[in-house]
């Protein structure tokens, strides 16, 4: 075994060190126990090292070294040394091996050559990294599609690329929702059937009906503990404010407040609202538009797929960009039609049925299911990741929302799964017959007809 450090610059060949078998068996040992015993043997045979070591170690007793790492080593020296010409079937003779990147830890192992010259590495809007489903990194027939091949060696480093991919991306969503705040950048808009809008956490905002029958909307909180009582309302702390605190705030006499209402206004009649692109202008902010739209138009979405029994349109951070804790999935299911066998593999999935009637059937595993009925205005709880599937009971169309506490939106169909499993493993399992085998699909149907 030779042992190879290599920190070079570009078109300069690498220095490396072969170390003695002594040398490595010893790093070896390091890195299962506390490293060698006082008296210098190879293999850890003290018990009382494990609780005397300490950090900074002695000669006596050197510093123990876990085998992560061994891995994150791996995943440095990726980015600081590059060969685009090498393949990880070859041999490569590392006298021969010139390095084509920085000898920096600038991460562009994970950020490559940036969005203009790698845009596949990148979302379309260019700023967040390109992430897959399940907790992998994006992959284009089972390659992983990320800066540096190399990280796909083994399931270890690929999942720290695949951390540094998600910690950029979280940071990129806590920076756009403090900018909305920090940039005062408001939003008015006109919502209609399917639409829907989100609310930055802690950020003031109001709602109000339109034309003669107004409106009807359903809150969805990722915070179970959320509750009215704890919203901040601007008559209730303007009417617990002294008034020559508020003349002094704004600039005018205590009489403007004189008014006020007392009672807290939660829902209230007001006057007809005028034109959209009056309210539009009036709160025009220098700094323009918020960078992500709080409003957006579910009910619009081309589906992801379309069946004769009916359809699945999804909302997630991929397109509604300003929702980054929230994913769901507009759910159409015909006279008939069923939600085909299928669990979520990211979240418990909360459930709110808007027409129609329903049937909904939920495995726990070890042979315990319930099966329960639903209609308009009810709620469903699926607890990641049980098996599930719904009925259409009715004699009308199906509606209902799935809602998840995820930044996106992710299914496994049963149907598909046996599809993608070898045949022979599928008929072990169940002694099905060569014609069930011939029915499943490769291709995801989410709602299938009756």
């Amino acid at each position: 075994m030779t042992l190879c450090f290599i920190f070079g610059s570009k078109d300069t060949k690498p220095r490396h060190n072969q170390l003695s078998l002594a040398i490595l068996a010893k790093l070896a040992a390091s890195m299962v126990g506390d490293g060698p015993d006082e008296d210098n043997s190879v293999l850890d045979d003290d018990l009382e090292d494990e609780n005397s070591s300490r950090l900074g170690g002695n000669n006596a007793n050197p510093l123990r070294i876990t085998s992560g790492y061994t891995y994150l080593g791996q995943f440095i020296d990726h980015d600081l040394t590059f060969d685009p010409i090498s393949s990880l079937t070859t041999q490569i003779d590392p006298d021969a091996l010139l390095d084509f990147r920085t000898p920096r830890f600038d991460l562009d192992c994970v950020y490559g050559d940036g969005p203009d010259d790698q845009p596949y590495l990148y979302d379309p809007d260019g700023e967040k990294l390109t992430e897959g489903v399940g907790g992998d990194v994006l992959r284009l027939g089972g390659r992983a599609v990320i800066g540096d091949p190399r990280n796909d060696e083994n399931r270890i480093v690929v999942q720290l690329q695949h951390d540094f991919i998600r910690f950029h991306n979280r940071v990129l969503d806590v920076l756009h929702r403090q900018g909305i705040a920090d940039d005062r950048r408001p939003q008015v808009a006109d919502v209609k059937t399917g639409d829907l809008w989100y609310f930055p956490p802690g950020l003031p905002h109001s709602l109000q009906g339109l034309g003669p029958d107004g409106g009807e909307f359903l809150l969805a909180f990722d915070n179970g503990k959320a509750s009215e009582f704890n919203t901040l309302l601007v008559t209730d702390w303007i009417a617990h404010t002294p008034p020559e605190v508020l003349a002094a705030n704004f600039g005018v006499p205590a009489e403007s407040f004189k008014n006020t209402p007392v009672d807290n206004l939660w829902i209230f009649q007001g006057g007809d609202p005028g034109p959209l692109a009056d309210a539009q202008r009036a709160v025009t902010s220098p700094l323009g538009a918020p960078t992500h739209p709080f409003v957006f138009s579910m009910g619009s979405l081309p589906p992801v797929r379309k069946t004769a029994g009916g359809m699945v349109q999804i909302a997630d951070s991929r397109n509604f960009k300003a929702s980054t804790t929230v994913a769901a999935a507009l759910v159409t299911v015909k006279p008939g039609g069923m939600r085909e066998l299928h669990w979520h593999p990211n979240a418990d999935e909360w459930q709110y049925y808007i027409s129609g009637q329903a049937r909904m059937t939920v495995f726990g595993a070890s042979g315990t299911a319930n099966t329960f009925d639903y209609q308009a205005g009810d709620v469903g709880y699926i607890p990641r990741p049980m098996g599930h599937y719904i009925e259409n009971t009715g004699n009308t169309t199906l509606r209902f929302l799935e809602i998840f506490k995820s930044d996106y939106y992710a299914d496994v169909s049963f149907d598909q799964w046996l599809a993608l499993t070898p045949p022979e493993l599928v008929t072990a399992h169940l002694h099905n017959d060569p014609q069930f085998i011939a029915k499943l699909r490769k291709d995801k149907a989410p709602v299938v007809p009756a």
